[in-house]
């Protein structure tokens, strides 16, 4: 049918469902960051290195890769999350280093 499809939907939404994605991206972060915390805290070190390990090698590049790719659809975050992601790598050698 003509007119459906990603093509035909208005910029708006597309720019939400961009900001969606991306916020979803930094809360799985965040939630991973809190597990190293919590894992710091109460000395359990495997749960912590298990926890950068996955930040490292998949949820934070997918906010890089994703944010590169389609952050232009959502401009206005698009620095706010290049500035997250750098924020978070930067979190998880502070965990690795300082435990």
């Amino acid at each position: 049918m003509p007119g459906s499809g990603l093509a035909a939907l208005p910029l708006q939404y597309a720019t939400g469902i961009v900001t969606y994605y991306q916020f979803i991206l930094e809360e799985t972060i965040q939630s991973g960051l809190m597990g190293c915390y919590i894992g710091n805290k109460y000395g359990h070190i495997s749960l912590m290195d298990k926890v950068i390990e996955r930040l490292n090698s998949t949820t934070i590049p997918a906010l890089h890769e994703y944010n590169r790719g389609w952050g232009y659809f959502a401009y206005y975050n698009k620095q706010a999350f290049d500035c997250f992601w750098k924020a978070a790598k930067v979190a998880v050698w502070a965990y690795k280093e300082c435990r």
